[in-house]
């Protein structure tokens, strides 16, 4: 019974040391998240496809849907980014987002009909 017993220690200490290796090849390579920017264009319908994302006055993307979902992520740096769009059909109002501790800072860009035109802006 005993004998048993430590077999399936010896089975679980195995499987632990393995997926530890596995995790610790994971994050050497590459695959631990950086910070991102994430923006969320579906309430501007068509409006905002092929928009110039524009962070820190670096062009950085383009709004176009991947996989059909109108969602796109940039990745940036910790700390404080400006957040515009540029190309649309309307003037954009720019942002400020603070992207750390959290890694992914969500801006939804909704518009806004005026007399002089659409604005889109970030909620």
């Amino acid at each position: 019974m005993a004998i048993d017993f430590l077999r399936g220690l010896r089975w679980y200490a195995a499987l632990a040391v393995v997926f530890v290796i596995l995790f610790a090849l994971w994050v050497l390579m590459g695959g631990a998240p950086g910070y991102v920017v994430q923006i969320d264009y579906a309430w501007t319908g068509d409006l905002m496809v092929g928009a110039d994302v524009v962070i820190d006055d670096v062009v950085v993307g383009k709004l176009e849907p991947v996989g059909g979902r109108p969602v796109r992520g940039f990745e940036v740096e910790k700390g404080t980014h400006v957040v515009t769009l540029r190309g649309g059909t309307g003037e954009t109002r720019p942002e400020t987002v603070v992207v750390g501790p959290a890694r992914t800072a969500v801006l939804m860009a909704d518009f806004e009909e005026r007399y002089t035109g659409c604005v889109v802006f970030f909620r």
